[in-house]
């Protein structure tokens, strides 16, 4: 399948693979973490898709 060329359709593309991606390792790290009185603060959608953008070129790099 072709990727997008709209940029508003990429951008939201890669929006909710990041958010899959980042509910998946909160999934994982929610049985590692201490209990506190505080829920962990939740992140926005730009810092979810700015670490999902890192570590995608990061992966790509070593690939």
């Amino acid at each position: 399948m072709n990727p997008p060329t709209n940029p508003y359709i990429k951008r939201l593309d890669e929006l909710e693979a990041a958010k899959e991606k980042f509910n998946e390792s909160e999934w994982r790290l929610f049985f590692l973490r201490t209990l506190s009185a505080e829920p962990p603060p939740q992140p926005t959608d730009e810092e979810i898709c700015k670490v999902f953008t890192q570590t995608n070129s990061a992966a790509q790099h070593w690939n």
